[in-house]
């Protein structure tokens, strides 16, 4: 693999995957709707996308998004050319970058059995149906003067 100078690529277009993880929110890092995005995108798919699509890029493992860090890696990719003239007439912006790549990512083989969207949707619905469940479990005990709550503090006080 041929190594480039960082102030060649200084300039190009980041994409990191979290921009089309259909499992973010959008203040997580997502940029579009969910139902055009794909569940937890890896690095060395969004490369195989945008070899597909015949655009120069280059992949770093090593960089993160600041609102998904646990997730490293961004590839930078070249739209236009040091004169300003479109790489690909096709694709001129950022976002129908990621549009054109969503669109190529079905055909990758890694995605091939994937499960469809309604059933990611379901996990995600009763995840956030066991999170509010265990929230209120919480409270409840918060308020009967549970280990360690401020209640129960109080009623260690007036025995004394």
């Amino acid at each position: 693999m041929q190594q480039l100078d960082p102030s060649v690529f200084k300039r190009w277009y980041t994409i990191y995957p979290c921009y089309m993880n259909a499992l973010l929110s959008i203040q997580g890092g997502r940029r579009l709707p969910r139902e055009k995005c794909v569940p937890n995108p890896q690095l060395p798919e969004l490369s195989h996308c945008l070899s597909f699509l015949k655009l120069k890029h280059v992949v770093e493992p090593g960089k993160s998004h600041p609102r998904d860090w646990g997730h490293p890696g961004r590839v930078k990719l070249e739209l236009y050319d040091e004169l300003g003239n479109a790489k690909n007439p096709e694709i001129l912006t950022k976002k129908q970058a990621i549009l054109k790549m969503l669109e190529v990512f079905p055909k990758l083989k890694s995605r091939e059995k994937q499960p469809p969207m309604a059933v990611i949707d379901e996990m995600l619905s009763k995840k956030k149906e066991l999170i509010e469940k265990d929230r209120k479990e919480k409270q409840k005990v918060a308020l009967k003067g549970g280990a360690g709550t401020v209640a129960k503090k109080k009623k260690d006080k007036k025995k004394k």
